[in-house]
Formats: C-alpha cells, sequence, structure tokens
C-alpha cells in the first residue's frame, strides 16, 4: 500500500476516486496503539467525536450489517459484537476495536447530509461542526475545491451506486498525534519548525444504494520527514512550493514559514 500521494510534486485538489483494491480493514501491530489512543479520546470528549444528524435507523442497521460482514469477509475474527444491545451501542463498540474513523452520508430526495460520524483522529476539523452539511458546504472552506463543489452532486452519486472507491488526502503537522480535533490540538507550527509530520489519510467509500447512502472509513498514516525517502521529500517540497496562496494559508501559513518548512524538509 502507497501511503505517500503526491504524484508529480503537485497539490492537487479533487475527488481522487480511484477503485478499492485492498482490504478496508487495516490490522497490523499497530492494532493496540489505535485502541488505546481511540479510548483515551472518546474517554475525555467523546460527544466531540460520536455525533449524528438525522440519521435513519435503518441506515445505521445497514452500515452495521456490511461491517460486520465485510470484516470477517477479511478474515478477521467477527466478535466485535454484544448481544442484547441496541445498534448503536454495537456500532460504538465495534469502532473502538478498529484502526479507522468512520462517516455516513445520507440522502433524500435532493439532499445530502453528513448523518453520522465516529471519528476519534479528526485532521483539523470539529465533527460536530460538520453534522447536517451537505457535501458540497464542508467542502466550501477548501480553497480550490470550486470544481470538486460544482459536480458535487454527482460525485455523491457516485459515491453511493458506484464504486468502492478509495482515494487519499495529505497534510503537514507539528507532531505525530492521532488525534488534532481544534479543540484538543495545536495545529500551526514553531516560527522554526524543529520537526515536521507528514500525514496522509486512506478513505474507503461504500455506498448503500438500497438505503441511500454511503459510508466512508479514514486511516490516518504518520511519519516524520525525516524519514522520507529523499524523492519523497523532493515530491513533498515541489507540491507546498506550488501552492498558490489560499492554498498555502489553509495548508501551510506565510511566505516565510513555507521557506522555513521547505528548508527544514530538505535537510
Amino acid at each position: 500500500m502507497n501511503t505517500f500521494p503526491i504524484d508529480n510534486g503537485s497539490y492537487d485538489i479533487g475527488p481522487g476516486l480511484g477503485p478499492l483494491t485492498e482490504n478496508i480493514f487495516i490490522r497490523n501491530e499497530e492494532d493496540t496503539y489505535f485502541k488505546e489512543e481511540k479510548a483515551k479520546v472518546l474517554k475525555r470528549n467523546p460527544q466531540d467525536h460520536y455525533c449524528t444528524r438525522a440519521l435513519d435507523e435503518v441506515i445505521m442497521e445497514n452500515v452495521l450489517m456490511f461491517l460486520l460482514q465485510q470484516y470477517q469477509l477479511e478474515g478477521h475474527s467477527p466478535n466485535l459484537i454484544k448481544k442484547g444491545v441496541t445498534p448503536e451501542r454495537n456500532f460504538d463498540y465495534f469502532m473502538q476495536n478498529i484502526q479507522e474513523d468512520l462517516c455516513i452520508v445520507q440522502r433524500k430526495g435532493n439532499k445530502n447530509w453528513l448523518a453520522l460520524a465516529h471519528v476519534a483522529f479528526p485532521s483539523r476539523w470539529n465533527p460536530v461542526d460538520r453534522m447536517g452539511q451537505d457535501f458540497n458546504t464542508i467542502h466550501n472552506p477548501v480553497p480550490s475545491a470550486e470544481n470538486m463543489i460544482k459536480h458535487g452532486d454527482k460525485i455523491v452519486e457516485a459515491c453511493i451506486n458506484k464504486g468502492p472507491f478509495e482515494r487519499w488526502a495529505w497534510g503537514l503537522y507539528p507532531t505525530a498525534d492521532l488525534n488534532f480535533h481544534p479543540e484538543d490540538n495545536e495545529t500551526v507550527f514553531d516560527e522554526e519548525p524543529n520537526e515536521i509530520f507528514f500525514r496522509s489519510e486512506r478513505q474507503c467509500i461504500v455506498g448503500l444504494p438500497n438505503v441511500d447512502a454511503f459510508l466512508f472509513t479514514i486511516r490516518p498514516f504518520i511519519m516524520s520527514t525525516d524519514d522520507l525517502e529523499l524523492e519523497q521529500k523532493q515530491e513533498l517540497a515541489l507540491a507546498i512550493a506550488g501552492m498558490n496562496e489560499e492554498e498555502q494559508a489553509y495548508k501551510i501559513g506565510d511566505d516565510d514559514l513555507k521557506v522555513k518548512i521547505i528548508n527544514r524538509i530538505m535537510n
């Protein structure tokens, strides 16, 4: 799995939907770490990381059924379920025992909205603020996303009735923390960045056409830019240098900080 999603040294904003060719769930030596970090986050501020808005109960049941079936299909033990509790409780239990976060987008007629977020490790966004927002509203703050927003309805349609898909996003962070909820973590770099972490996020998108919804999982990968290969450092530096003013302000900061970050990555 290639966790470095930068091609040709460019920073691109778009749906980036490719076919899902690998398993959704990642199970490896990091399982314990992810579970422990999720437990800390959800114990401290559960309402900031697990929230719903006008979620159809039938959709919850369908999502839970899909997750359990897929988990078993991928060769994992199907014991992430408790008897005699609600689908919501079982869903929460399941999510606390996997590495991935998950969101559900629901559609009725010509309206779509984020109906559920179980996100222990958001990357500079607040799940509570996004609840109930449609695809275009969620992406409005993202610089250079105009073309994606223009085709928002078609993208939602594809996510529901085509796929499954995989997409990647990336960013730079001052620490290796998994949780970058704006209420919990500083997102800005020091004037002289001592260390820079490259964070990529894998999203697996699965449509549920029978209930007019889709789910997407999010799994972050974090590494120090010191550990990148030289070619990767060069690609990353080119992508940062090629950002327009709005993209730079959104992802990096001012010109002075951009230069310092590029220099720090390449040294």
